[in-house]
């Protein structure tokens, strides 16, 4: 076929297109494409392709050309049509690697040698840069992470004034404040033939100014420490912040200041004054409160999806490494699950919520055992929780050498607990009549029923509390890092402690118990234990 013909036929795939015949411009450009083998023209039958909702088809045509990772043009059809197919994190992967920050300016980028093969470029142009960020922004978006999101779609509005989609996105979603959006407005690159679109541009926003001034006044109401906002919002909480908040909550259960479900009076200000000395901030109980109660949600789902059999932590990605079908599995069954899709619980905070969660650490009268009758609710709130409790001895109950439970004795408080029936309560007199006996009977077979019932509650939780003990006064249970000699050598290579005096004593009486030993191993470098230890003997003393 002669080139005169090719290029009538070009102009029939056109003019197909432009008069949505698609199906007809896919028949022409497939021959043409097929005489030629032009990148071109293939891009222009992947075009009639995806224009006809093939998607499918187009995105193999394009990813089977060698020329997709060196052109923009294919990759950037690619990836529209894995857009349209809903596969975001393939959408992101044929787009390649590149990093943006916070103002929307893109680096670390591998496209800067790619080729842009255009032919039909007399006209202006929005630049392909800004079209890929701005499909970048979409896909972020589709995966709920609105901090990328908004970042792209910045760095799109950027890369080219033109790009009125990303600039919408910012707006119409509330991705912006006030403040941002001036200041992005400012920092577009117009052309000298764009000014008015500038002015455009600007009445988009000029309706938010009054909002200004009411966004002002609220950050000084957060900063007030007013009562308004009691929910605090996420972002105020930094990784530095939840890290602190979660080693003194930790520090306070070991120090006896959570007797059960709830921290007491005590502990409640320990958390205040500790956390607002280390970071500066002044936090309200019920802020520090709603923060708890959200990790210990966060901490069940998630140990959840890590206790399945063949995934791990993945650090590329921040979270668990699965499969999609695996995460699109685990969304369906665990409610809450999606938000760890794209970022999950790091392995060294999940280690404090492990401490935090795992298990209520109580001493004295607090302490359960089979003989003490039902066990804490964990969702039942202590009426109790706000009064002063008193200051217990540290480590009274967690004593490597723990008792086992007199087991008699616990299984005849067992049942002395339960309620039970007596018939000297049943009236027989002759004078009921027979229907009234006949319910009365009825009574004492449901009542005995349920008797039954609670025996068998109280027998299952003192089974538990048996193979619990057991666990405890295993010799194996020590963690890595943990056991005597290992503690006891890290404490004797830190430069002035001597063995012999009263600090040592000390030190060597704590960390007799595994807690204590297992608190001494999370607290990282030497020089935090010290302090930790140091401030344990100062406490003790001041007593």
């Amino acid at each position: 076929m002669r080139e005169e013909q090719i290029e009538k036929l070009r102009g029939v795939v056109r003019d197909c297109v432009s008069k949505h015949l698609y199906s007809s411009g896919i028949f022409f450009a497939d021959k043409v494409a097929a005489f030629t083998n032009d990148p071109a023209d293939i891009y222009m039958q992947a075009q009639a392709l995806f224009l006809g909702r093939h998607y499918r088809r187009a995105y193999h045509l394009l990813n089977a050309s060698k020329i997709v990772l060196r052109d923009l043009r294919f990759r950037y059809l690619a990836a529209k049509c894995l857009e349209e197919l809903k596969e975001w994190d393939q959408c992101l992967l044929m787009l390649g690697d590149a990093k943006v920050d916070e103002h929307g300016d893109v680096y670390d980028t591998k496209d800067c040698n790619v080729m842009y093969l255009d032919k039909d470029s007399e006209d202006r142009e929005i630049n392909i840069s800004a079209a890929t960020c701005f499909l970048r922004g979409r896909a972020y978006e589709a995966l709920e992470n609105r901090a990328l999101a908004r970042q792209w779609y910045k760095a799109a509005i950027k890369a080219d004034p033109l790009c009125y989609e990303a600039l919408e996105c910012l707006i119409e979603n509330h991705m912006l404040t006030c403040e941002e959006e001036t200041r992005l407005l400012s920092s577009l690159q117009f052309g000298p033939e764009d000014g008015w679109l500038s002015s455009f541009y600007s009445c988009l926003i000029k309706k938010y100014d009054k909002k200004s001034v009411v966004e002002a006044k609220f950050k000084n109401v957060i900063q007030l420490g007013m009562k308004g906002p009691e929910n605090l919002d996420e972002a105020a909480w930094t990784k530095e912040m939840l890290h602190v908040f979660c080693d003194l909550c930790i520090e306070a259960i070991y120090m006896g200041m959570r007797p059960n479900t709830n921290f007491n009076k005590a502990g409640w200000k320990y958390l205040l004054t500790a956390f607002k000395e280390q970071t500066g901030h002044a936090f309200t109980k019920t802020q520090l409160k709603n923060k708890w109660d959200g990790c210990k949600k966060d901490w069940r789902i998630w140990t959840k999806l890590i206790s399945e059999i063949g995934v791990g932590w993945s650090n590329e990605l921040g979270t668990i490494s699965a499969s999609d079908e695996w995460w699109k599995t685990k969304i369906q069954e665990i409610r809450g699950a999606k938000k760890f899709r794209q970022s999950g619980i790091e392995p060294s905070l999940l280690m404090k919520f492990d401490r935090m969660f795992s298990n209520i650490v109580a001493t004295g009268k607090y302490a359960w055992a089979p003989s003490s009758g039902v066990l804490y609710d964990d969702s039942v709130e202590d009426p109790n929780a706000n009064e002063e409790q008193l200051d217990l001895e540290e480590g009274s109950s967690d004593s490597e050498e723990d008792e086992i439970p007199n087991f008699t004795d616990d299984v005849s408080n067992m049942v002395r607990g339960v309620n039970m029936y007596s018939n000297s309560n049943t009236c027989s007199s002759r004078k009921r009549k027979e229907r009234e006996r006949v319910e009365v009977q009825a009574r004492e077979k449901k009542r005995s029923s349920e008797i039954g019932m609670q025996l068998l509650s109280r027998w299952d939780q003192m089974v538990d509390s048996l193979l619990k003990n057991s666990d405890s006064t295993s010799i194996n249970r020590d963690k890595k890092g943990c056991s005597i000699h290992e503690v006891m050598t890290e404490l004797h290579s830190i430069e002035g402690v001597h063995i012999g005096d009263d600090f040592h004593g000390f030190a060597s009486e704590v960390l007799g118990f595994r807690r204590n030993r297992e608190m001494w191993s999370t607290m990282g470098n030497l020089e935090n234990k010290m302090k930790w230890l140091q401030k344990m003997y100062t406490r003790r003393k001041a007593s």
